[in-house]
């Protein structure tokens, strides 16, 4: 069964990333879609698409992803500054 269960897709998460205006709010709101813990997004599930979708701002897509990489980053003496220059 294990080797049944590997042969799966994993299909990803639907992102769209843009910038969250009212606009965006207010579609994001009308599709039952709940805000992020931040308030800077909105997630939730398509039943249409049988996906869990989130709607991000490229500023949150890249700060969520230097803050999961900081250790990795620091590890590596790289700095995290968006001048990507290392330290």
């Amino acid at each position: 069964m294990l080797g049944e269960m590997a042969k799966l897709e994993q299909w990803p998460t639907p992102d769209v990333i843009c910038d969250t205006t009212r606009e965006i709010e207010i579609i994001a709101q009308n599709k039952g879609m709940l805000p992020t813990p931040d308030k800077l997004g909105y997630y939730g599930y398509n039943p249409s698409l049988s996906a869990y979708v989130e709607i991000i701002s490229y500023a949150k897509l890249l700060r969520d992803a230097k803050r999961r990489n900081r250790i990795l980053f620091d590890k590596l003496h790289l700095s995290t500054s968006s001048s990507g220059t290392t330290g």
